[in-house]
């Protein structure tokens, strides 16, 4: 045919009818890939060339289902959507192939499978599955990531719950491992209960206070390892600290403040010693005089005295100064009432007239 010029006669027509009845043949012969060959070679709109060549892909794939050759079923009903029954040959085929990689415990192809199957049959039930079993196979590889990630996904199924405790306490374990601290804590934080995840809370505040200390911000890291309760020698560290911090802020000329931090050192060294210097130094003298006045009865030079005084966190040793002054208001008040009073017995004018203290009264 390919000798005879094109247009001659009817030509084209025998060609289009031989090229046809080849394919045809090749079909029946179930040579489709040859026969998709000549099916091309004819126009779209020839007989039923548009149909045949669809044919050409749909009955292979009907073949290779009954000879349970899924993949190849899959791959050729992908290729002919919406012809005759390919949705419904499709779904059938992937959920075999589905079922194939299961047995197979190539989960994640089984996966794969069965999310486009979608809700097809009891698709989600096995997705469920297929999910579970290749998150246990990441989690052994120590995938912690992709594990997590699929567990997620079917949490509440079977032990995910705890699976994913475990994932996340062995990320957060390696976070503080290279001094994470801060990413580590929030996760232990959502682990509560979980194996010594509080205490691991410690580790991570323990890290940061010591970075803090590394820094110089010394009242930051002393009042994050005081926070640190039951845990190493955080109560240590926090009482060094504040040593530290008391002796740089005398040095500053802060002497109250230096003595709060003493305090605070508890038995540190001569850290109580220290304190108490201090504050003898600042209100023993006016605690002194204080009391001596107010024996002798000079209640406005002890209020005088203290009220010059600053009396805000005073030390357990003179903790009664505020009280004292207080006394010494009252009794300078009262004494000054005496004064202005009136006398018995002495006239004073009222709206009922002139009369005495004691008709007054």
């Amino acid at each position: 045919w390919s000798n005879i010029d094109a247009g001659y006669e009817d030509a084209d027509a025998k060609h289009n009818e031989c090229i046809y009845t080849l394919a045809k043949d090749c079909m029946d012969d179930l040579e489709y890939t040859l026969a998709k060959d000549y099916l091309a070679q004819l126009p779209e709109d020839y007989q039923d060339t548009a149909d045949l060549r669809k044919d050409c892909t749909y009955l292979p794939a009907e073949k290779a289902f009954d000879r349970k050759e899924y993949q190849t079923a899959v791959e050729l009903y992908s290729q002919t959507p919406g012809y005759k029954d390919t949705d419904k040959q499709l779904n059938k085929a992937r959920y075999r192939l589905a079922e194939e990689k299961m047995e197979a415990e190539d989960y994640m192809a089984a996966i794969t499978q069965y999310e486009l199957l979608g809700d097809y049959s009891d698709s989600a039930k096995q997705l469920r599955i297929a999910r579970y079993h290749q998150a246990n196979i990441l989690l052994e590889n120590k995938d912690y990531a992709g594990a997590e990630a699929l567990y997620s996904l079917v949490n509440g199924y079977k032990d995910t719950e705890d699976r994913l405790n475990e994932i996340r306490y062995i990320q957060a374990e390696q976070l503080l491992s290279v001094g994470e601290y801060a990413s580590a804590r929030p996760i232990y934080e959502a682990l509560e209960d979980y194996s010594d995840a509080k205490e691991k809370i410690k580790a991570c505040d323990y890290q940061a206070a010591a970075a803090l200390q590394e820094e110089g911000k010394l009242l930051e890291a002393a009042e994050m390892y005081a926070s640190i309760v039951g845990y190493e020698d955080a109560q240590l560290k926090a009482q060094t600290a504040y040593y530290a911090l008391a002796q740089a802020t005398r040095a500053e000329g802060k002497e109250l403040q230096a003595a709060r931090y003493y305090e605070l050192a508890g038995d540190h060294q001569d850290a109580a010693q220290q304190a108490e210097a201090i504050y003898d130094a600042r209100y023993q003298d006016v605690a002194h005089q204080a009391e001596e006045a107010m024996q002798n009865g000079e209640y406005a030079l002890a209020f005088t005295l203290l009220d010059k005084t600053d009396l805000t966190d005073l030390p357990a040793k003179y903790a009664d100064l505020p009280d004292i002054r207080k006394e010494a208001a009252w009794q300078e008040a009262y004494e000054d009432l005496l004064k202005t009073s009136p006398k018995p017995e002495s006239f004073v004018d009222t709206p009922d007239g002139r009369g005495t203290v004691t008709d007054v009264n």
